[in-house]
């Protein structure tokens, strides 16, 4: 999954929904570590915070 501040919400409730047995990687970008939630995900899903504005360069496009 890949999502980024507009869609945070939609992308919080789709990963708190996975089943327990779920494995992947989840990437989200956000401006600012303030804006870091607390998501809980299943043990095999990786969810990795991406810092940085999207205004001047897409970081997760880099990733």
């Amino acid at each position: 999954m890949v999502a980024d501040l507009t869609a945070l919400p939609v992308a919080a409730v789709s990963l708190k929904k996975l089943p327990d047995h779920a494995k992947g990687f989840a990437f989200i970008q956000v401006p600012k570590k303030d804006d870091i939630q607390n998501i809980k995900v299943p043990e095999c899903v990786q969810l990795e915070w991406v810092i940085g504005s999207y205004e001047s360069r897409n970081v997760l496009l880099e990733k």
